[in-house]
Order: structure tokens, then C-alpha cells, then sequence
């Protein structure tokens, strides 16, 4: 047998047992969380945000926003942020309520008395509770960004 039919055997054999040890490998599974509820967010808490809202003309805003929590582990929180609307400052002080799901997403709902104003986000729970990412879910806002514990 001549070694130019050798060389195309040996590749198929070559390629049989890669494909062969590459399925026979064991898989690492990755799992999302589970089995959150309200108790996974307790303590303090920071946020930032960043993002833009429209007005009813199309105008577009910057948005900015930096603030401390205290969760108390049974969806409720207070703190207070300092809120940047197209260059505006406003320092306002919050309450809020928030709701966890056993698959570790939930909703918030954040008011300031300051400026009278109720603001609405979807979360999603990461690291046993010591992040959340954060959407806000009011019309003509694009605004999202984290919440970090930074202690029990």
C-alpha cells in the first residue's frame, strides 16, 4: 500500500477519535440561581444608572444616578441618591418596595417625595444577592445598571 492511501486513513482514524474523546469528556452544566426570594436582598446597597428618556416631543435626555439602600430582607428598602436629568441635580431621599422570584428576577418600585415621582425596574439577581442588575421599566426611559451589597 502505497503511503499516499495511509495518509488520508490515518486523518479519518485521527479525526474518529478526537470527535470520539471530545464527546466522551465530561460536560460542565452551568445552573442559573435558584431559590431566591425577598431575604436574599438585606442590607446595604449601591446603586449607579445610566441611561436616557424622551419627552413627548422626542426630545432626548441624558440620565445619571448614584444611591444607598439599606434592603431589609422582606421588600421594603430606603436610602437616598443623587439624580442627574440632562445636567440637573437633584438629591432626593427614597423608600421603595421590591418583589424576588424563586427563579431570582423581580421588580422594584422606587419614590421620591422630592420630586414626587415613582420609578419602576425589572431585576435580575446574581452572586447570592451581592448584585442586582437593574432595567427601568417606565415609558421612554432606557436606564439600567447595577446594585452592589456592601454589607450584610
Amino acid at each position: 500500500m502505497s503511503t499516499y492511501f495511509k495518509l488520508p486513513s490515518l486523518l479519518a482514524f485521527g479525526t474518529v477519535l478526537l470527535l470520539t474523546l471530545m464527546m466522551a469528556r465530561p460536560r460542565q452544566v452551568i445552573h442559573a440561581q435558584s431559590g431566591c426570594d425577598a431575604s436574599i436582598l438585606t442590607g446595604k446597597h449601591t446603586l449607579a444608572l445610566k441611561g436616557h428618556v424622551y419627552d413627548s416631543r422626542g426630545n432626548l435626555y441624558l440620565l445619571a444616578q448614584i444611591g444607598a439602600f439599606t434592603m431589609d430582607g422582606a421588600g421594603s428598602f430606603t436610602g437616598s441618591d443623587t439624580y442627574s436629568a440632562d445636567g440637573f441635580l437633584l438629591r432626593r431621599q427614597l423608600t421603595g418596595t421590591y418583589t424576588v422570584t424563586a427563579e431570582c428576577t423581580g421588580t422594584v418600585t422606587l419614590k421620591s417625595a422630592a420630586d414626587n415621582t415613582e420609578d419602576h425596574a425589572d431585576i435580575v439577581i446574581s452572586k447570592e444577592g451581592k448584585e442586582v442588575d437593574w432595567i427601568q421599566t417606565d415609558s421612554n426611559f432606557i436606564n439600567s445598571g447595577t446594585l452592589k451589597r456592601q454589607a450584610p
